[in-house]
């Protein structure tokens, strides 16, 4: 049987050998769009602080139009560099991609990036948008992700994993992307491993309320593609309160400022 949704034909099937036997795997046809993809001037940005600023081994987001029919977002590893039959190529390299949607994609970087200009492509069932010029890329492009529109930074509690206040002195866990050079390479689309840890060349500064704290890791989380976790702990002069605004400095370059409440 068929069936169809967001603008694709889906044909279930049974498994790959008669009897009892089954499979995950179905085809789905896509009817060619009537326009070519098309990457929106400026769209391409760090996928954390949404600024013009990307690094190799980041995520990045882009922003354009007939990206895609339909969202998809990738389930497993190894993430590969084709879903919903929409490619993005950089500098003519297919990238790994998390999420395709029609008016945005979130992709990562290869670590082998070369700090310079970016030329991108998407291409999506048969047709190719035009060359698109991303920023620059630079050697970090420090960004820390957000929970909520008011600045809340992805940041927990080091021994458990909240999200909470913090008090002084208590470790933390702080999330983002762009930290720089790593001093092993996991293979394109691969997640990082938990053994050996994988650790960023250059260690960042971190600042909590303006205060310098202590960092005990910097390196790629466990488990995942292109995101950064940076370990530290909360001074113990650090101000206290309910937003208390928390920057990174990697490369030369200072992160977008979120913040954390912390306590006594």
């Amino acid at each position: 049987y068929g069936a169809t949704y967001q603008g694709r034909i889906f044909t279930p099937g049974g498994g790959p050998r008669a009897g009892a036997d089954f499979s995950n795997a179905h085809d789905a046809f896509l009817l060619p769009l009537l326009e070519a993809p098309a990457i929106a001037a400026g769209s391409v940005v760090n996928a954390a602080s949404f600024r013009p600023e990307v690094s190799g081994g980041a995520i990045v987001t882009l922003y354009g139009s007939n990206l895609s029919q339909g969202e998809m977002q990738a389930a497993r590893f190894p993430i590969g560099t084709r879903l919903n039959t929409t490619e993005v190529r950089v500098n003519g390299t297919l990238v790994p991609l998390l999420y395709v949607g029609p008016n945005q994609i979130n992709f990562q970087l290869p670590f082998s990036l070369v700090p310079g200009p970016l030329s991108i492509t998407v291409s999506h069932a048969g047709q190719t948008s035009a060359v698109a010029s991303g920023p620059d890329a630079v050697s970090a492009s420090p960004a820390v992700f957000q929970l909520d529109a008011n600045g809340r930074g992805a940041i927990t509690i080091a021994a458990t994993g909240e999200v909470r206040a913090a008090r002084r002195g208590e470790s933390i866990v702080i999330y983002g992307t762009g930290m720089g050079r790593v001093d092993f390479v996991p293979r394109l689309g691969e997640a990082a491993p938990a053994s050996p840890l994988i650790r960023t060349v250059e260690t960042p500064v971190v600042r909590i309320g303006g205060v310098e704290a202590a960092v005990s890791f910097s390196g790629l989380t466990p488990g995942s593609l292109g995101l950064y976790q940076i370990n530290v702990q909360v001074p113990a002069n650090a101000p206290v309160g309910a937003a208390v605004p928390v920057v990174v400095r990697a490369g030369g370059r200072d992160s977008n400022t979120v913040t954390m409440a912390v306590v006594e």
